[in-house]
């Protein structure tokens, strides 16, 4: 039988994975009527939260992102000061990375701390939040136990009926267990160079009221995510945002101590081995049960 409460009591600073600074959820207030909150004394981008009638029309209402996500600081103030970026890119992409298309324009964001992953995709100026729909599913092959909180592993995020992203998260992630279709998001103003708006949204025969539009700030929806981590007690750092997308150099992480990564890490796959192995052994005595 594995041991598994060595790894409960792991407190090394790992490649993928270091000690989880506790948090606790954000608290979301509901209103009548459209309000608008500003963050950060005033330089951070409008928010559009629904109203009780719109409500009904968009199920996966915003939500406001936990503090590490997509709330600009002090802190990127003073470093956009020293570098020739603004102090919105240096927030969206704080420990991770910004995507751009061909073109380079941006189409992504995303960025981490030791417990959240937010991805902030670029949506066409003039999005609503009921036009938005984002999903994060669940991989039916992927290896879980009974008792496990749900997790997600594919996400999807469109806006006036356009897929923006989509595709397989880098990791897992903890899902809420009395609400799995539950997703938190926000839509807000870019206050960057917007992507360019899908093809099958745009016409031949532009009205002016969509030339307006396409004047307008581009927006972006910022989702947050929990990480989770098969190691109690410990969260894992990630490399990229999706599978397939570019990846970061992990010692280039804020505040993550680099020493003994490799015997961590040795550690880390020791767990996953253990993980994987518990499951199968699970999945037998099922059949096992089953065909008696």
């Amino acid at each position: 039988m594995v041991d598994y409460s060595k790894w409960d009591k792991m407190a090394a600073d790992m490649s993928d994975s270091e000690d989880e600074e506790g948090g606790s959820k954000p608290v979301v207030t509901a209103f009548d009527n459209p309000t608008s909150v500003t963050w950060g004394g005033g330089d951070a981008p409008e928010e559009e939260r629904l109203a009780a009638s719109e409500a009904a029309a968009a199920p996966q209402a915003a939500k406001a992102p936990s503090s590490s996500a997509g709330t600009p600081g002090a802190d990127d103030s003073k470093r956009a000061a020293l570098t020739d970026k603004p102090a919105r890119l240096l927030t969206l992409t704080r420990n991770g990375a910004a995507v751009q298309d061909d073109c380079g324009a941006y189409t992504y964001f995303w960025s981490q701390s030791r417990g959240d992953v937010a991805i902030t995709v670029v949506a066409p100026p003039g999005t609503r939040a009921s036009e938005v729909e984002v999903k994060v599913t669940s991989d039916a092959s992927a290896p879980t136990l009974a008792a496990q909180a749900p997790l997600g592993h594919h996400l999807k995020v469109s806006a006036k009926g356009a897929i923006l992203l989509e595709g397989d998260l880098t990791y897992p992630v903890a899902l809420d267990p009395d609400d799995p279709e539950s997703v938190d998001w926000v839509l807000q103003d870019l206050g960057l160079p917007a992507r360019p708006a899908p093809e099958s949204a745009v016409e031949s025969d532009v009205s002016t009221a969509d030339q307006s539009s396409e004047r307008s700030p581009a927006r972006a929806i910022t989702v947050t995510l929990r990480k989770h981590s098969p190691i109690a007690g410990a969260a894992l750092w990630w490399k990229g945002a999706v599978k397939g997308g570019p990846t970061i150099d992990m010692a280039a992480i804020e505040g993550r101590d680099a020493k003994g990564a490799s015997a961590s890490q040795k550690v880390w796959d020791e767990a996953m081995e253990g993980f994987r192995a518990r499951v199968k052994q699970l999945k037998l005595e099922r059949t096992e049960v089953d065909i008696g």
